[in-house]
Parts: structure tokens; C-alpha cells; sequence
């Protein structure tokens, strides 16, 4: 009876743990940045009145940060960073000087990791900006309840700690009488 109860517990360890390792890679990794807008090494005319960065998964929307800084050392971005699903997105102030220009971005991921880093691109021609359309806000609330993990492993994981603590406490009450 104690081997084939040995046997029964190794099976459901055995499945718990093929159960986690069958989950995606890709929702155990961070968010990774898939492009950008200007693009990375890019060369522009003029300063573009937004600029927005891209990536691979949704984003959270608290604590976001999105810079432009110009080749004077100066920031040409403004104040209204803005969480597009997987965009973050921030406008620009116009009579930035030739140069390189860097963005610099710092997101929070949807599994809660900052991710961050630069892309630079250059301004070849005048100082104004060019007409890009602006962005506006969405007055449709996020729904942020949705994860982007999937719920059936911890799920499945729970439900194989219940069926070995019914298992234990069931070996137990045999032995007692």
C-alpha cells in the first residue's frame, strides 16, 4: 500500500511540474521593445511633434517614463506620457536644433518588471516640427483585470496540492484504524 501511495504522490508532482513547464516562455519574460517611431538610427527632417516606443505585451500604466532629450542637452519632451496598450507614447516641443536626439523609455511590464533603455535618432534639416497628428486619449476605461499570465497552471497547481493533502489526510485515517 505505502509503494503504490509513493507512486501516487511522485505522479502528481510529476504532472504539477510538466503543468508549469508547458507554460509559454513568452509569459515569463518581460516586455522587450519591438520599435519605435522615430524609428532607432533614423534621420529625420525636423522634430517630429511625438514620439512613441512600442513593445511586445501590454503595458501597466503607472509609473511610465518617456524623454527626449536633444543634442543641446536639452529636454524636448513634454510632461504627458501616455499608455497606449503596448505603446507609450509623449509629445515633443518644436525649435529642437540638428543632432542626434535619445528617447529614453522606462515601462512597467505586465507581469510588474520596469523595463527600460534609449533609442537615438538624428534631426538633419530645420528647426520646426513636422505635422504629425497628435495623440489623444481614449475615454474608454482600461481594463486592467485581464493578465497577461495564464491562470490554469496555478489553477492545476492548487488543485494537485488539494488532492495530495486529501491524499495525506486519507493515508492518515487508514493507519488510525
Amino acid at each position: 500500500m505505502l509503494v503504490r501511495f509513493r507512486r501516487a504522490v511522485i505522479a502528481l508532482v510529476a504532472a504539477c511540474g510538466v503543468a508549469v513547464l508547458s507554460v509559454p516562455g513568452a509569459a515569463w519574460a518581460h516586455a522587450a521593445m519591438v520599435g519605435s517611431d522615430p524609428t532607432a538610427g533614423s534621420v529625420v527632417e525636423s522634430v517630429p511633434s511625438q514620439v512613441s516606443v512600442t513593445f511586445n505585451e501590454p503595458l501597466q500604466d503607472q509609473f511610465s517614463a518617456l524623454t527626449v532629450v536633444g543634442p543641446d542637452g536639452e529636454l524636448w519632451s513634454g510632461d504627458d506620457v501616455v499608455v497606449d496598450d503596448r505603446s507609450v507614447v509623449v509629445s515633443t516641443t518644436s525649435g529642437g536644433p540638428a543632432g542626434t536626439y535619445t528617447i529614453a523609455y522606462r515601462v512597467i511590464s505586465a507581469d510588474s518588471h520596469p523595463v527600460s533603455g534609449t533609442i537615438e535618432f538624428t534631426v538633419s534639416g530645420d528647426n520646426s516640427v513636422e505635422d504629425t497628428p497628435a495623440i489623444t486619449e481614449s475615454t474608454d476605461a482600461l481594463d486592467n483585470s485581464e493578465s497577461s499570465l495564464p491562470v490554469w497552471p496555478f489553477v492545476a497547481g492548487v488543485l494537485v496540492l488539494v488532492g495530495i493533502g486529501i491524499a495525506v489526510v486519507a493515508r492518515a485515517a487508514t493507519r488510525r484504524n
